[in-house]
């Protein structure tokens, strides 16, 4: 009788681990579906490049504190707004450069996110060389 709750228990660790979703969920994988798979997809790139510009900025901050001290100017509130600023720009640019190519639907707003992410790119280049050398 005790074996009976070690096979049930076995059964359920192969059962859930078999049955479970996989933890890469990348919508890139999916192919051939026009816009309905791009778009996606480009969120997808412009979510993970967004988590990493947020840590350039933040890493850039903590340089530009320890800097601070030695400039005549404020650089953390200075980069602050630059990030603010750039912000703005990036969405409003984006957003004029995805609907004026001419594209309909669900693929202008994969062009707004490809704008996104470029620009995405860049600003994080620049932020990882702030204060460095």
């Amino acid at each position: 009788m005790q074996r009976m709750p070690i096979i049930i228990f076995s059964f359920l660790i192969t059962f859930l681990s078999t049955s479970s979703v996989s933890s890469d969920d990348n919508p890139c994988k999916e192919q051939n579906g026009g816009a309905y798979t791009e778009a996606p997809c480009m969120e997808y790139k412009l979510a993970i490049e967004n988590e990493r510009l947020n840590k350039a900025y933040k890493e850039a901050l903590t340089r530009s504190k320890e800097e601070n001290e030695f400039l005549p100017d404020d650089v953390v509130t200075l980069l602050k707004k630059s990030q603010e600023s750039w912000t703005t720009y990036k969405d409003s640019h984006c957003d004029f450069v995805g609907l004026s190519r001419g594209a309909a639907g669900s693929w202008s707003g994969w062009h707004i996110d490809n704008c996104k992410l470029q620009m995405t790119l860049d600003r994080m280049k620049y932020l990882n060389a702030v204060f460095w050398g």
